[in-house]
C-alpha cells in the first residue's frame, strides 16, 4: 500500500528543549482526502513531513522527502520560496496567497501552484516549523509556451553573465565541492561541522541559481574557482 505521509525519523531534535515538533499525523488525518498537498519545514529548510498529495505534484514517492533540503526537491525554484518561509519564521504571520510557476527537476513540464504558508509554534511560543498548503492549478497551453520563452530568454542571458559575488567561505565551500569532495570531506578540510556544510551549499545552489552539482562544478570552472587541467 502506498504510504499516505512521510515524517522525518533522523532529523536532529530542535536545540531549544522547550520546542518540540508539529505532530505532523494530526495535521494530515482530516485532510488525506482532500487534493491539497501538505508539508511540515524545519528552520533549516528541509521537509520535516510530507503528505502523498505533495509528493504526487513533485512526482517522487513521500519517503523521498523527509530529511531532504528543500533545493533537492525543489531545485531552481527554492529561491521563489525560500523568501515567503523566511518571512513567516521571522514575523510568526501567515502568508496566503504565494503564486509560485517554474519547472521542478522531476517534471517535464512547468507547475503553476498556489501556495499558504503558515507558522507552527513550539511550547515556548516561537515558530519551530513552518507548514505550508499547496494546491496545483495547470498552466494553459498559451501560458506555457509564454513562461518556457521568457524562462529561456532568462537562461540566456545568464549563460551570457552570471557570476555572482560569494563570501570567502563560500568560495572554499565552491572549489572543494567542484573537486569531487563529499561533504564530509568538505566539513573535515575546511574545520566545520557537516550541517554548515550544506547551509553553504544550499546559498551557493541560491545564488548560481544551480539545480544541481553539475551545475555548480560547470560554474566553478567557467569562473576559474577550479583550474583546468592542461
Amino acid at each position: 500500500m502506498q504510504s499516505r505521509t512521510a515524517v522525518a525519523k533522523n532529523i536532529p531534535p530542535a536545540t531549544n528543549p522547550d520546542s518540540s515538533p508539529f505532530p505532523a499525523e494530526f495535521l494530515f488525518l482530516g485532510m488525506n482526502t482532500l487534493n491539497i498537498g501538505i508539508a511540515i519545514i524545519d528552520r533549516s529548510l528541509r521537509f520535516r513531513a510530507i503528505n502523498h498529495v505533495l509528493a504526487d505534484m513533485n512526482n517522487l514517492p513521500p519517503e523521498a522527502h523527509p530529511g531532504k533540503p528543500l533545493y533537492k526537491i525543489l531545485g531552481p525554484l527554492l529561491p521563489k520560496v525560500q523568501p515567503a518561509l523566511e518571512q513567516v519564521f521571522a514575523t510568526g504571520h501567515p502568508l496566503p496567497n504565494v503564486q509560485l510557476s517554474g519547472e521542478l527537476p522531476t517534471l517535464p513540464q512547468p507547475i503553476r501552484w498556489l501556495q499558504f504558508f503558515f507558522p507552527l509554534l513550539g511550547n515556548c511560543g516561537h515558530v519551530i516549523e513552518v507548514g505550508a498548503f499547496v494546491i496545483e492549478s495547470k498552466m494553459s497551453p498559451a501560458y506555457e509556451t509564454s513562461y518556457k520563452s521568457a524562462s529561456s530568454i532568462e537562461n540566456t542571458a545568464c549563460m551570457k553573465n552570471c557570476k555572482v559575488n560569494l563570501s570567502g567561505r563560500e568560495q572554499e565551500v565552491l572549489q572543494l565541492l567542484a573537486t569531487g569532495k563529499s561533504n564530509k570531506e568538505v566539513a573535515s578540510i575546511l574545520a566545520i561541522s557537516v550541517k554548515t556544510v550544506e547551509y553553504h551549499r544550499s546559498r551557493l545552489m541560491l545564488k548560481i541559481h544551480a539545480p544541481s552539482l553539475t551545475h555548480l562544478v560547470h560554474y566553478a570552472i567557467r569562473y576559474q574557482f577550479v583550474p583546468l587541467q592542461g
